[in-house]
């Protein structure tokens, strides 16, 4: 009996169809719900560090004061476990792990300057380049999978205004 069940829930599993979105290209399945849980996290950040100062290519990390660094530890683990309440695409799993690693970081980093000084930013030199590695590749895996990731990639980035440091226009209204 009890292989019976077991056979019948497997048999049901294999069956339902994974939620998709009719948007989803073929390979992309999750993208557009993925995109409907993500980036309002993305949005509420990228607002919060401006309000604390960090936005556009010019700010400078030694105008943040230690209440200013604390916050931004702050911010950084909100946003931390709300990424750990987004369930990503299969194939974008890598991508968002990247992301939960890098505030988990990011937290650490305000956390760290707050208590002693901006010097202490250098001690996460190779933990920032290794996420910054580890977010490279699993963008590309991600795209390989899923081609339209690329513009979702893209939109992503932008959200602070900026793609790799660079300003990006705002689309007119």
């Amino acid at each position: 009996m009890k292989r019976v069940l077991a056979g019948l829930i497997v048999a049901v599993l294999v069956l339902s169809p994974l939620p998709t979105n009719a948007a989803d290209a073929p390979g992309c399945e999750g993208l557009e719900q993925f995109r409907a849980d993500l980036f309002p996290i993305g949005d509420r950040w990228a607002d919060e560090l401006q309000a604390i100062g960090i936005h556009g290519a010019d700010w400078d990390p030694l105008t943040l004061s230690s209440d200013d660094w604390r916050t931004y530890a702050d911010i950084s683990l909100e946003i931390h476990r709300d990424f750990l309440d987004v369930t990503a695409p299969e194939w974008a799993a890598d991508w968002l792990q990247v992301r939960v690693d890098g505030t988990a970081l990011q937290e650490q980093i305000g956390k760290a300057v707050a208590d002693g000084g901006i010097l202490l930013v250098l001690g996460f030199n190779d933990a920032s380049e290794a996420i910054d590695q580890r977010d490279e590749e699993a963008k590309a895996t991600a795209i390989a999978r899923c081609a339209d990731f690329e513009q979702f990639a893209y939109d992503w980035d932008a959200l602070d205004g900026e793609v790799d440091g660079t300003p990006v226009a705002t689309p007119a209204a």
